[in-house]
């Protein structure tokens, strides 16, 4: 079966889903919009390592890697967001993205914009189904912390 865990320490849960699969996720939120940790000494050495082992790591759902970042040359104090997937939930990822429509280009937030203005029903249901993916991961990982 599946946990959640989280013990403040990067390199502890993320050594822990290399060796027993799953995902790491500590991506942008509304309060830390460029995310938490650092992209020169912590996203990079990592998405490193977890690419290497098979899994993907992003730095947002809309699917950049983040080893296809550019070097902050001017502040190597720049933040990113880190969602880290395993082979398996990487197959998942993919599966879904290539499922929706018009996925590739565009944020979630651009898109509901852009289907409010100019009233398109494709652009909305794929919002919607957007919306219902976030809402059904975090529902999952709800479920699993809470089987402790």
């Amino acid at each position: 079966g599946r946990s959640v865990r989280w013990t403040c320490c990067m390199v502890v849960d993320v050594h822990r889903h290399l060796l027993q699969g799953g995902c790491f996720l500590y991506p942008e939120d509304k309060k830390y919009r460029n995310g938490r940790l650092r992209l020169v000494y912590e996203a990079y050495p990592m998405a490193f390592l977890w690419e290497k082992t098979g899994g993907l790591a992003l730095a947002n759902v809309e699917g950049e890697r983040i080893l296809s970042k550019s070097f902050p040359r001017a502040d190597v104090h720049v933040r990113c967001g880190v969602i880290m997937l395993g082979p398996d939930e990487s197959k998942k990822f993919n599966h879904l993205r290539s499922s929706l429509p018009t996925w590739n280009g565009g944020s979630v937030k651009a898109k509901t914009i852009k289907a409010k203005v100019e009233h398109d029903e494709t652009v909305q249901s794929e919002v919607r189904y957007l919306k219902i993916a976030l809402l059904i991961g975090a529902i999952i990982q709800i479920a699993l912390f809470c089987r402790k």
